[in-house]
């Protein structure tokens, strides 16, 4: 029995796939761009059930269907044992008009539903991670434009569950970036020595900063604590300090030359002659 009444125009197909489109760039999960592809794909073709199917490592994974009577939703099968597996593994549409004319098809699992004809189409050519399958309860022959209309659906579907992965990668790292930057570690140290506890001993700080960071420390005297240096000196040596620091180092050296002093400030002692 051959079923030809049903089939929509062109034009009202084309409409409803572009409707489909704009409803699929809106979504932004899986569940929903499961709800909106099987409705669709009945719809496009006029058939009496349709169902997405992912693939979950070497199994096909039917996650939702559309249909007159139940279906396998909720079932996993290995990619090998059911057409929506071969299917994904070969990147090919099948359309089979009579499901018990093809050997590809477990016939024990397909007998207790209502199935008698079906088409499935991979989502995505390179590598498909999920197929549209669509049911009739008797023979469907299908036409070639109809079968266009599906792998259009599909193609449409791949970039809407290719948006939908990116927008998870993108939040899931900014979620992370974020726990990065509001985390903080709390580090001890010993408020008498100012050592730092690390990996079960107590270091200076200069081994904790190049332990932890591979930072390499070097000492100098800041401006502050010169400033304490010099508040701490008598004023008479402090004017001196001063005024040593106003002249050049060369005029330094050269007056503590003429003085006998070496440039340090120190009075040099010149070796007596032995006699």
């Amino acid at each position: 029995m051959h079923r030809d009444s049903g089939r929509i125009p062109a034009t009202s197909a084309a409409a409803l796939l572009i409707d489909t489109v704009r409803e699929l760039a809106s979504v932004s999960t899986l569940p929903a761009i499961t709800d909106v592809v099987k409705r669709t794909a009945r719809r496009l073709v006029h058939a009496d059930g349709a169902a997405f199917v992912l693939r979950d490592n070497e199994q096909c994974y039917y996650v939702g269907e559309e249909a007159m009577s139940p279906l396998w939703k909720g079932r996993r099968f290995p990619l090998t044992a059911c057409i929506s597996g071969w299917s994904m593994l070969y990147r090919q549409q099948v359309i089979i008009p009579d499901i018990y004319e093809d050997p590809r098809i477990p016939h024990e699992v397909y007998r207790p539903t209502f199935v008698k004809s079906l088409v499935m189409t991979p989502i995505r050519t390179l590598q498909p991670w999920a197929a549209i399958g669509v049911y009739w309860s008797e023979r469907y022959d299908l036409e070639p434009e109809e079968a266009g209309w599906l792998q259009a659906l599909a193609d449409s579907t791949a970039v809407a569950m290719e948006n939908v992965r990116a927008r998870d990668q993108l939040r899931s790292s900014h979620n992370g970036t974020t726990r990065q930057q509001t985390s903080v570690e709390l580090v001890r140290m010993c408020a008498w020595t100012k050592r730092i506890s690390l990996d079960g001993e107590w270091v200076t700080i200069e081994a904790f900063l190049e332990r932890r960071f591979g930072l390499e420390v070097t000492h100098t005297v800041s401006e502050e604590a010169l400033a304490s240096l010099m508040d701490g000196l008598p004023a008479g040596r402090r004017a001196g300090r001063r005024r040593r620091r106003s002249t050049t180092d060369g005029r330094t050296r050269s007056r503590g030359r003429r003085r006998g002093r070496s440039p340090s400030g120190f009075r040099s002692r010149t070796p007596s002659r032995s006699r």
